[in-house]
């Protein structure tokens, strides 16, 4: 992704919360309870993601080392192979990210939706929730991007 493409994606946003934010501001008394929840959302849905990440990592790590067969293996097919994802570990780190985050992404959304729920459970409504959901899907999408380019240019480094 370009960079002004990156640009642009965060324009979008920033456009995104602050329409949100007014709207709310003058269809309801109590503004900020959008605000929160968009902000709770950013919160959550990245620590989700990166969790989610960082458990599949050690899970493959472990794999990895405990079957050192993976490593002699050339080639792998991917569907209804439990190995598959501890082979890629080992042989391409950028497919290996590219899958995982796609994987986890809507994991994340949905099990932090459950979160955002469970804590604003007795002051937030549907459309609240909703517009709180998106603002998080969208930043924790972005973070999936520059996560996902930053571990590209940083394999690239290490390889060279």
């Amino acid at each position: 992704m370009s960079r002004k493409l990156c640009a642009l994606t965060a324009l979008l946003f920033l456009i995104l919360v602050v329409t949100s934010v007014f709207i709310y501001r003058f269809a309801d008394e109590r503004s900020y309870i959008s605000a929160e929840v968009s902000l709770i959302s950013c919160i959550i849905f990245p620590i989700m993601l990166f969790l989610f990440i960082f458990i599949e990592e050690i899970i493959d790590d472990w794999r990895v080392y405990s079957n050192p067969w993976v490593e002699e293996v050339e080639e792998m097919d991917y569907w209804f192979n439990p190995m598959f994802f501890a082979w890629l570990y080992r042989h391409d780190r950028k497919r290996w990210i590219k899958l995982t985050m796609a994987i986890s992404l809507p994991f994340s959304f949905i099990y932090g939706l459950i979160i955002v729920w469970l804590i604003t459970l007795n002051w937030a409504t549907l459309e609240v929730l909703l517009t709180g959901f998106l603002v998080g899907a969208a930043f924790t999408t972005l973070l999936a991007i520059a996560r996902y380019q930053r571990y590209q240019i940083k394999n690239e480094n290490n390889i060279s």
